[in-house]
């Protein structure tokens, strides 16, 4: 009796190992960025927000990658199935939700460096344009990926 794989076998020796473990790491390191966010606070929101929007802020940071992340490690098979197309959607949500967030974060450091002179904070504006560019890049694949038959 032949044994059956285990989920972790078979996801690991899926075609694009490397592509989705990098996608879990990066939604695990959005993760830690929205606890840290959350507990240190962020200078460029103190300027341009509302005290309580950091927090929120943090919050939708934290869910949308673990929202991500959960999608990442369940569909991580092929051929496309019914199971795989819902984990898909799943980190479709996540996806949003971290380029939604991190975009606005970037933009908010871009503009006040820009507006102010302020060169370090477009450097680091331009390196949050570079961190949300893999979840858009995501989001934008999820959205027109195949459908289950």
């Amino acid at each position: 009796m032949p044994v059956r794989p285990g989920f972790f076998s078979t996801w690991a020796r899926s075609q694009v190992t490397a592509y989705r473990i990098g996608l879990v790491l990066g939604y695990l390191a959005t993760i830690y960025f929205g606890v840290s966010s959350f507990v240190a606070g962020l200078p460029a929101f103190v300027v341009t927000a509302p005290s309580w929007w950091t927090p929120i802020w943090a919050s939708v940071v934290v869910v949308g990658g673990f929202i991500a992340a959960i999608g990442a490690i369940r569909a991580g098979s092929e051929p496309v199935t019914r199971s795989v197309t819902r984990f898909n959607r799943v980190e479709l949500v996540g996806t949003i939700m971290l380029f939604l967030t991190l975009g606005t974060y970037a933009a908010v450091l871009l503009i006040l460096g820009y507006y102010f002179g302020d060169t370090s904070r477009s450097a680091v504006g331009s390196g949050f344009v570079a961190l949300g560019v893999h979840p858009a890049v995501r989001m934008i694949w999820l959205i027109f990926r195949p459908k289950a038959r």
